[in-house]
């Protein structure tokens, strides 16, 4: 297996992985609705900003691509959240 697939793979089962914990770890009563709330929002960020790097191929983009990228994942999920949070 090249170390292309093994990398998309991980990626695949990290993002398989994180979506587990989110629809079923952060439900359970051991979390606050906030606390679980803002857990879900935070792995959604993390998740697209593994697609947006890994299988829309940003890591390769030209660097002012890569940070207009990162600044979109971090002002789309800092809006939602600071909107959940009013």
């Amino acid at each position: 297996m090249s170390r292309a697939v093994r990398s998309v793979l991980a990626v695949w089962l990290l993002l398989m992985a994180s979506t587990a914990a989110s629809t079923w770890w952060f439900a359970q009563p051991l979390f606050s609705p906030v606390a679980g709330t803002l857990a879900v929002m935070l792995i959604a960020t993390l998740k697209v900003a593994l697609v947006m790097s890994h299988f829309m191929e940003l890591r390769n983009a030209p660097r002012p691509w890569q940070i207009a990228g990162a600044v979109w994942v971090i002002a789309a999920a800092g809006t939602v959240i600071g909107i959940y949070l009013m």
